[in-house]
């Protein structure tokens, strides 16, 4: 789907969100009036209290230089981990895109996966991945395996009922 724009490109290790966001910019600028949509996701381990503000307003200036380049930015909200101790800045950032971005259009990947059946899935106002949809024994998730507390993949048949959400949010987008 992504008709080779990584091709060139290694991983970028998770942790790293500004390199995340510098390569987002690169490939925006290097496909400049080809590219109609262009979706972006931290990684669960990109997003921590200790650099939010920065990670923050570099996102911004890498989601306007997007727009400059032709391309609408589908913004998709930071994934939750099953260990609440490590979500609260993650749904700071995923409040401050809401507020930031209220009119653009926006993924919100941490309602969706912090949901089982219409239920939220939380201990003490902080939402977590709920344990239906994460990569467990019974349904680990392709490729990662099953997941400790710390991390937030989700469950193979959750990740495909979610990719056609995503999907018509990149529909959408496009316009």
């Amino acid at each position: 789907m992504n008709g080779g724009l990584f091709n060139d490109v290694g991983p970028i290790d998770n942790g790293k969100p500004l390199e995340k966001l510098a390569l987002v910019e690169r490939i925006a600028k290097r496909h400049k009036g080809k590219l109609r949509v262009m979706a972006f996701s931290f990684g669960y381990a990109d997003v921590r209290d200790a650099d939010l503000e920065e990670v923050e307003r570099e996102y911004v200036r890498v989601a306007k230089a997007v727009e400059a380049s032709g391309a609408q930015m589908l913004h998709i909200t930071p994934p939750l981990v099953y260990d609440i101790a490590e979500n609260a800045p993650k749904m700071k950032m995923r409040s401050w895109m809401l507020s930031t971005f209220a009119g653009k259009p926006i993924f919100d990947l941490q309602d969706i996966e912090s949901l089982d059946n219409g239920r939220r899935c939380e201990v003490d106002g902080v939402w977590r991945i709920c344990q239906a949809n994460r990569s467990t024994e019974a349904c680990p998730s392709l490729g990662q395996g099953v997941d400790g507390d710390g991390q937030g993949h989700l469950c193979s048949k959750q990740a495909a009922r979610f990719a056609k959400a995503l999907l018509f949010a990149l529909y959408r987008a496009a316009g």
